[in-house]
């Protein structure tokens, strides 16, 4: 899980049609700062699922490895940026619950309030507010799903891509350059790597005129390894407010290993691996300081 974790950097409940800006040109910036004692609603779900599975002269079915859920509500604000962007946060609990293989976890960690901090080199760590002490690994790990500040890129960079003026339907390449660092934390050289983002329309969200966008980024790394990304995000049509206010990201990533001819039952056989990570995240701002 930790090696899909490194590749992230959040209920689709649409009112309105895309009729809304029908052959309207916008110039869009996908790029929104933060500010300090900015607080955001946050509802997240994530769930991580490896498994494996045999091919060549004995075919198997796949099989479950490892099994992660969680799911996160709360209140987020801003305590310290960097370059614009959240380094350090304020989160409030309302409801937490993690599973593993299918099993509840008992964490204890509604109600508590902690700090989720970027250490400066790419890793985020989590501490209770009250008394400053490291939350458990286990809770740490389950956070990790939702909560990865990642390496944190100069301002005005985004994802996302600097289309310049655009309109419901058209189409660019996002900044792979920020994908290609990601997978730097893994020590992985892409061998092939593109993308495209389209712009689906506009549709009000929670109140909030937004557009409704799609990313996808296939990656081929060595060995035949693949890594795709899918995500749907929702942006607030007014460039100053913060965004997206919905994501739903899709990671899936491929491997396959040729077993040792030593082995007399593994002789010409494949092993595949495959891991699915899916994080769906709703971040609706509730105060702006100007």
């Amino acid at each position: 899980m930790q090696a899909i974790k490194a590749l992230l950097p959040v209920l689709w409940l649409f009112g309105m049609t895309g009729s809304m800006f029908a052959g309207q040109e916008l110039q869009l910036d996908f790029f929104r700062g933060v500010k300090v004692g900015q607080e955001f609603r946050c509802e997240a779900k994530a769930d991580y699922l490896s498994e494996y599975y045999l091919s060549g002269s004995i075919e198997s079915a796949k099989t479950p490895l490892k099994h992660f859920h969680v799911e996160l509500s709360g209140v987020l604000m801003v305590t310290r940026t960097m370059e614009a962007m959240p380094c350090w946060l304020e989160l409030k609990i309302e409801k937490f619950a993690g599973f593993e293989n299918d099993v509840k976890y008992q964490s204890g960690l509604d109600g508590k309030t902690l700090f989720i901090r970027h250490d400066g080199s790419g890793r985020t760590n989590f501490a209770f507010k009250e008394s400053g002490n490291a939350i458990a690994a286990k809770d740490a790990s389950l956070l990790g799903m939702i909560f990865d500040l990642g390496t944190i890129e100069l301002a005005g960079k985004t994802i996302w891509g600097y289309p310049g003026r655009i309109r419901a339907g058209s189409t660019w390449i996002p900044d792979l350059d920020i994908f290609r660092r990601q997978l730097a934390r893994l020590n992985a050289r892409p061998e092939k790597l593109e993308g495209m983002v389209t712009l689906k329309q506009m549709q009000v969200f929670q109140g909030i005129d937004c557009l409704v966008l799609d990313m996808n980024i296939n990656c081929l790394l060595a060995d035949g390894e693949t890594c795709a990304v899918i995500s749907y995000a929702v942006f607030p049509a007014d460039n100053s407010t913060y965004g997206p206010v919905k994501n739903d990201l899709c990671i899936l990533r491929k491997r396959q290993i040729k077993l040792p001819e030593t082995e007399p039952l593994a002789a010409g056989q494949i092993m595949h691996s495959e891991e699915k990570f899916h994080l769906e995240t709703v971040m609706l701002p509730l105060k702006i300081n100007k």
